[in-house]
């Protein structure tokens, strides 16, 4: 026997058949799917387009990042994908073949606040099919698979430790002497940024440094890159936060070509995807 059962307002169908074998579950999922309402990273919100599957579901990205609507661990979270477990910000524990958008479905983790809940909009008619529910043995070789995905050239956010290190680059000085003379890469959950940014307040030289913002799971900046690769030029490491940038007197510090010298920190890790 088979029966059609229209769910969320049609934007997910799913259709179940018997077989001699049993049950085959076959979902119609969206398109993509828009996310609000976080706070804490506000970078995980914005639309996540289809990308695949993870966990025998099917699984959502934001374009040209590691952010992820995926089903791991048994259960659907909002993830970034990094060395060696990723960041989860949010989690249900339904296990149906497609994400609750109720807001109160999802539990907040200790990287949002605890007042957080996402919204969830689907967007498309559900006219993609991904084929039956994956077997037990797959869906444990994807999630495993999934968790690894990160560890080639990536750090944990939050780790105690990185794969690369965070780099001072001394550069050429402009024509504003009145600029700041620090220029900091960073972001607000990067615990190495945390780091440089304790040092420079104790050393009382917070008012002299201008901040940069780096999206780390995201595509980054020309000028950043440009400069990191000054620190390593090797193309197999990562641009990584923290970059601290020291903007010297043109005259005292610039190179022949005009530009400017690089030295690497040694420092003790870095965020970076």
């Amino acid at each position: 026997s088979s029966h059609d059962l229209t769910v969320d307002h049609n934007l997910v169908l799913v259709r179940h058949s018997t077989t001699m074998a049993g049950v085959q579950r076959h979902v119609l999922v969206p398109h993509a799917i828009t996310v609000a309402g976080i706070e804490a990273e506000p970078e995980m919100n914005g639309t996540f387009e289809r990308n695949g599957q993870c966990g025998g579901r099917p699984q959502w990205m934001q374009p040209r990042t590691r952010r992820y609507i995926r089903f791991i661990r048994g259960r659907w979270e909002l993830y970034i994908s990094h060395h060696p477990a990723g960041t989860t910000f949010f989690y249900s524990n339904q296990t149906d073949q497609s994400p609750p958008s109720d807001p109160d479905s999802w539990c907040p983790t200790m990287a949002v606040g605890p007042h957080e809940r996402p919204t969830l909009v689907f967007d498309g008619d559900g006219s993609r099919d991904d084929g039956p529910a994956r077997a037990p043995a797959a869906v444990a070789a994807e999630d495993t698979a999934a968790l690894g995905a990160g560890t080639a050239g990536s750090s944990a956010v939050g780790a105690g430790g990185g794969t690369e290190d965070g780099a001072l680059a001394a550069v050429g000085g402009g024509d504003n002497p009145s600029a700041p003379c620090l220029t900091l890469y960073a972001n607000d959950t990067c615990p190495f940024v945390q780091r440089v940014r304790i040092v420079l307040l104790e050393k009382g030289l917070m008012p002299s440094v201008e901040e940069r913002h780096v999206d780390v799971t995201g595509d980054k900046a020309p000028e950043f890159v440009e400069l990191y690769r000054r620190v390593e030029p090797n193309p197999s490491r990562r641009p990584a936060i923290p970059l601290l940038v020291y903007r010297a007197p043109a005259v005292a510090h610039a190179d022949r070509s005009g530009g400017g010298a690089a030295a690497g920190s040694g420092g003790g890790g870095g965020c970076h995807h």
